[in-house]
């Protein structure tokens, strides 16, 4: 593919009377909003990543949010369970097995 503004331009340096100032200057002025045209896409595709970053760290910060409540209600389950029930009977089989060990203890407290 050819840009036709360079063609132009080199016609120009290989005979400078085979183009007139004005073919020159509407080439400039072209080149111009072309590069205008292409910072503009690459600000567009700059701005695509940006937002494709933000989303997947949104998504990254709700899972983390999930994970964290899950815990936390884990956390709320186990220690209520175990304020509510701070004496756990043991098994009769446990409770002789202490006892042959020596103790008469038939409750633990946790």
């Amino acid at each position: 593919m050819t840009n036709k503004h360079i063609e132009l331009v080199k016609r120009w340096l290989a005979d400078n009377n085979s183009v007139s100032l004005e073919e020159l200057e509407a080439a400039r002025d072209a080149t111009h909003a072309d590069a205008d045209a292409a910072a503009a896409k690459v600000s567009a595709a700059r701005a695509a990543v940006r937002a494709v970053t933000s989303a997947r760290d949104a998504d990254l910060a709700a899972a983390g949010a999930r994970a964290a409540a899950f815990w936390i209600k884990k956390y709320e389950e186990l220690t209520n369970l175990k304020i509510k029930e701070s004496h756990i009977s043991l098994p009769p089989t446990m409770a002789a097995a202490l006892n042959t060990a020596g103790s008469t203890a038939r409750e633990i407290k946790c």
